[in-house]
């Protein structure tokens, strides 16, 4: 088995444990590369390029990809079967899934290296960024909440954080506690009134995105959904503020 492989399913869910029954710490998906560390039997241990976590997948759901051209860009999108609007979608594919696309187009569709076909609209190159990752995070309002979950299907906190700052081009890491050591800069306070704008702000296991000095979005169980929610709803929730970070001071 080749040593790096491509996620072959929509999503994947990655689990800490091999038996695929445990925790569920992790959503890849479609065309992710993953480094395959083991297999014990119907299990892979695998480690994602994206981020560097590791856990279990499904080893029957990988496979080696073509080369990636494109990305999608949008919280989700359907392959089909035909260039169609009206046809059955086939499957969703989800913002960052990577896909090859072909020179082969009709009806404002782009056919892919596996047959099918997705709304080009859809589609971004591999490089391409959006930078205001706090507009990013709008569009996946009212999404479920789900534990590891990295998608418009369901995300959590830390997870919608990671997909808005990959979709702006910045690596990011997957959980909480490294995110609040390692993304952006320390502004230095906790006072309310010195936030802003795109600030990250981290409370006990939490964390979300201020909108502007008073608003911040954010994935939560507390609505099992993503939602907008004044930030001092969030301090009586959470308690006191542990740290904000700041991707560009000034």
């Amino acid at each position: 088995m080749p040593d790096t492989q491509n996620i072959d399913a929509p999503v994947v869910t990655m689990f800490n444990t091999p038996d695929l029954a445990g925790e569920p710490v992790n959503t890849l998906l479609y065309g992710e590369r993953i480094k395959v560390l083991s297999e014990e039997g119907d299990a892979a241990k695998v480690q994602s390029e994206n981020d560097g976590y590791q856990g279990y997948i499904d080893a029957e759901l990988m496979a080696v990809h073509r080369a990636k051209t494109h990305k999608v860009v949008t919280p989700m999108t359907h392959l089909y079967e035909e260039p169609d609007f009206k046809a059955v979608p086939f499957v969703p594919l989800y913002m960052l899934s990577h896909v090859h696309a072909t020179d082969e187009k009709q009806n404002g569709f782009v056919k892919l290296g596996n047959g099918k076909w997705v709304f080009e609209g859809h589609l971004g190159t591999v490089d391409a960024v959006h930078y205001d990752y706090a507009e990013m995070a709008l569009k996946f309002l009212y999404t479920p909440y789900v534990w590891g979950g990295r998608t418009a299907a369901g995300i959590d906190c830390s997870g919608l954080v990671q997909l808005c700052m990959n979709a702006a081009g910045v690596q990011c890491p997957r959980d909480t506690r490294d995110q609040m050591a390692l993304l952006g800069e320390d502004i230095g306070t906790k006072d309310p009134t010195k936030l802003r704008r795109g600030d990250f702000v981290f409370f006990e296991r939490h964390v979300g995105i201020m909108l502007d000095k008073k608003l911040i979005v954010n994935a939560t169980s507390r609505h099992m959904s993503t939602v907008v929610e004044e930030l001092t709803t969030l301090i009586d929730a959470y308690k006191d503020i542990l740290i904000v970070r700041r991707m560009f001071q000034g």
